[in-house]
């Protein structure tokens, strides 16, 4: 009996810890500073704290996206590779830099676009050349390369409840493919490049933002 009270007591005790760091990621943010790489930022103490390094010759271009659990965060950088960076507990954070980080090389292209899916297990990459890589995070491999788009990928999307690829492209042109086969599916064009998207969370309408600031 004092072994199982025991063994409660500490799972309740990893629990609060648990809850404590769920909330800490939620009210943090994630910026790049060329001189100093990776950082974390406290809201709530309004103090950055150093998470990885980053080389300033690859810092100057990058972009950024966050996994849905807030415990990672992917960035893209200049040599064209993209790094998945764990996001440690408040009280790891001061030993130093995340470890594990993974990186994802082989575009052929710059990148343009980061997204990760919904569970987090898959990151969508779009580049400057049109195409869209879907890594599996969990094999470090590409699992579909999405084509079609003539120009630079601005945005992505997935939509919540049918297997679908969403993204928008400097072509003007939004395009639409079946995640099971990386078939193209659908193709809408405006005259003006688009460089945004977003979803309803019932599925039932999408919207993107053009380059001429309109709202479609």
């Amino acid at each position: 009996e004092r072994l199982e009270a025991k063994r409660r007591e500490m799972m309740a005790l990893q629990k609060k810890t648990d809850d404590a760091s769920a909330r800490w990621r939620a009210l943090s943010q994630i910026v790049v500073s060329v001189e100093r790489g990776l950082e974390i930022l406290d809201l709530a103490t309004r103090q950055a704290r150093p998470l990885w390094p980053l080389p300033a010759e690859v810092a100057r271009r990058t972009r950024i996206a966050r996994s849905p659990d807030g415990n990672s965060v992917a960035v893209a950088c200049a040599d064209q590779a993209v790094y998945v960076v764990p996001i440690p507990r408040k009280d790891q954070l001061a030993a130093g830099t995340a470890s594990a980080v993974q990186t994802l090389v082989g575009h052929d292209a710059g990148i343009t676009s980061l997204l990760f899916s919904g569970d987090g297990k898959q990151l969508l990459v779009g580049c400057s050349n049109g195409s869209v890589h879907v890594w599996n995070l969990e094999t470090k491999e590409v699992a579909q390369t999405l084509a079609g788009a003539a120009d630079s990928i601005t945005a992505m999307a997935i939509h919540p409840r049918a297997n679908l690829v969403m993204a928008t492209s400097r072509d003007g042109s939004l395009r639409v493919w079946d995640r099971s086969n990386a078939a193209e599916v659908a193709t809408a064009r405006c005259e003006q490049p688009l460089l945004d998207i977003a979803v309803l969370p019932n599925g039932t309408r999408l919207f993107t933002g053009g380059a001429d600031g309109a709202v479609r």
